[in-house]
Parts: C-alpha cells; sequence; structure tokens
C-alpha cells in the first residue's frame, strides 16, 4: 500500500483534504497546459489532414462537375455549378489565409478554431452543391433519354405505317398483275382463235 492510502484509511480528514487539494492543483496547474498543447497539436495534425483530403476532393469533383455542366448547359446547372465555385473559393480563400500564417498562429487557431468548426461547414456546402449538379446531369440524361425514347415511338409508328402503306401497294400490285395475268390470257385465247 502506498503511503496516500494509509493516509486516506487512517481517516486523517486533513491529510485527505491535502491531498485532494494537491493533485487537483498538480492536474489543473501542470497537467491543463501540457492538455492544451496536445489538444493543439492533435487538433493541427487534423486540420492538415483535413484540408488535404479536402483539396484532393476537390480536384476530383471539379472535372466531373465540368463534364455534366457542358453536357446538360441548363439554367439549374449554372445556378448548380455558381453556387459549387463560390464554396469551393471561399474554401481556398479560407485554406490559404490558414496556410500563410505564422507556425505560431497556425498552432493557436487550431486550438481555438479547430477543423469542425472552421472548414467543416464550407467543405459540407460543396458536397452539397456537387450533389445538386449530379441530381441535376442525372435529371437531364433521363430527360434526353425520354425524349430519345418518345421520337424513337414515333419514328417506330412512322415505320409501320409506311409498312403497311407498302403492304396495301404490294397487294395492289399483285391484284394488278393477275389481272394483267387473266386479261394477257383471254387475248392470247381470242388471238388464237382468230388465227384458226
Amino acid at each position: 500500500m502506498t503511503r496516500h492510502t494509509l493516509v486516506l484509511r487512517g481517516g486523517h480528514s486533513n491529510l485527505s483534504f491535502r491531498y485532494a487539494f494537491l493533485r487537483s492543483k498538480i492536474c489543473n496547474d501542470v497537467l491543463k497546459p501540457t492538455c492544451v498543447a496536445l489538444q493543439g497539436v492533435l487538433n493541427h495534425a487534423e486540420l492538415v489532414s483535413e484540408l488535404s483530403k479536402a483539396l484532393a476532393k476537390v480536384g476530383e469533383v471539379l472535372p466531373r462537375a465540368q463534364i455534366d455542366a457542358t453536357l446538360y448547359n441548363t439554367p439549374w446547372m449554372k445556378d448548380a455549378m455558381s453556387r459549387l465555385y463560390a464554396y469551393i473559393l471561399l474554401f481556398l480563400q479560407r485554406a490559404v489565409k490558414w496556410y500563410t500564417m505564422g507556425s505560431a498562429r497556425r498552432a493557436v487557431s487550431s486550438i481555438l478554431n479547430p477543423y469542425s468548426s472552421s472548414f467543416k461547414d464550407t467543405i459540407d456546402e460543396i458536397k452539397k452543391c456537387t450533389e445538386s449538379v449530379d441530381a441535376i446531369a442525372s435529371t437531364s440524361g433521363r430527360a434526353e433519354i425520354r425524349g430519345l425514347t418518345i421520337a424513337l415511338e414515333g419514328q417506330a409508328e412512322k415505320l409501320k405505317a409506311s409498312d403497311r402503306k407498302l403492304n396495301d401497294m404490294q397487294a395492289r400490285m399483285n391484284k394488278l398483275q393477275a389481272s394483267s395475268d387473266r386479261t394477257e390470257a383471254i387475248v392470247m385465247q381470242v388471238l388464237q382463235v382468230a388465227i384458226s
């Protein structure tokens, strides 16, 4: 057993109070700055890591969004792309501001404004705008496919009508041919009778 547990079990309330006071004093005065510094280091590492991931994600999202905007150049797509570019510029502005701070200011900033409070909202808005661009492109693609389906159905109806007309013409031609064959047979018989 340690001396402190003996003292505490001994029932000396004055000593147990002093032990508790010293313990809280050590935790608050000595360890608290260390905890704050460690939290700052952790926040700084998280911030750098998340900023890097966010920059990479923006780099992946932009080409796809530009292709969607080119393929489906609608007013809704233009609005969605404008919002996306605005949030990307806001994010880049904040990131550049943070990166250009001195190392001491960045450390303090990491403690006071961790990633979750300084950049996360903007990144979430970029994700929402990207989802909006994707949704508009998807909807426009479905509308385009539906339009093509309707056009193909119209063409199919026209082809069926043309086929019916061709079949009717073929039937008439067959009737005319049969009538012509009968007329020719009769003319041949008349000629044979006339010659004989």
